[in-house]
């Protein structure tokens, strides 16, 4: 039996889910980060 895996990765601050307690969990991916919205003036 083959097992695929697959690795979907949200945008950067995406709302993922709550952990116990109410905590909210965010995409930490880094690499999509739209780096104009990060300089603004």
């Amino acid at each position: 039996m083959n097992v695929k895996e697959i690795i979907r990765h949200e945008p950067f601050g995406t709302l993922l889910g709550y952990a116990p307690g109410g905590v909210a969990i965010y995409s930490s991916d880094y690499s999509s980060i739209d780096k104009r919205r990060l300089c603004r003036q």
